[in-house]
């Protein structure tokens, strides 16, 4: 079951020349949209566990 909640991540990584750089995703279908990453929560994790679990 699932807690009515949800999470939106936006994973990133610092490079070498020490910008940041995000995970930002192109799903493509009927409409093209650009997301982060985005998921429920379950009744028995916390909003990182469903972070995790969604990345």
């Amino acid at each position: 079951m699932r807690q009515p909640h949800q999470i939106l991540a936006f994973p990133f990584k610092k490079d070498e020349s020490g910008k940041y750089v995000y995970g930002i995703f192109c799903r493509v279908g009927k409409h093209e949209r650009w997301q982060g990453i985005a998921g429920g929560v379950e009744d028995d994790e916390t909003f990182l566990e469903a972070c995790q679990r969604s990345l």
